[in-house]
């Protein structure tokens, strides 16, 4: 999985959002951090979950779990990058088993 690097100084604390691991005097990693939100017939509420997300997130993985309604577009059109999965089981229970996966290592 890539890091993101960021300038660290000594006389300057972290921001309380991100944790900092200093690999050096001048440069720190931030891990990358992923989202899972299951959803199923959401479109009229994924506005509110999308205006929480910190603007430091990595990556969202929607979890449809075969919505009737425009969730998958409102998605996408609340944030582009959104990589849809959809859910194999019934139940509560399912939505996240398909994002829990650990992510191939990519590198940038």
């Amino acid at each position: 999985m890539s890091s993101v690097l960021q300038p660290a100084t000594e006389d300057q604390d972290p921001p309380v959002a991100r944790s900092y691991r200093p690999v050096s005097p001048h440069l720190a990693i931030a891990p990358p951090v992923s989202v899972v939100i299951p959803a199923m017939n959401e479109a009229e509420n994924l506005p509110y979950v999308f205006k929480s997300l910190p603007d430091w997130i990595h990556e969202v993985v929607l979890v449809d779990g075969n919505s009737t309604d425009d969730t998958v577009e409102v998605a996408r059109g609340l944030w582009p990058g959104v990589k849809v999965v959809g859910q194999r089981g019934k139940g509560k229970g399912t939505p996240c088993a398909p994002a829990s996966t650990p992510a191939p290592a990519t590198s940038s």
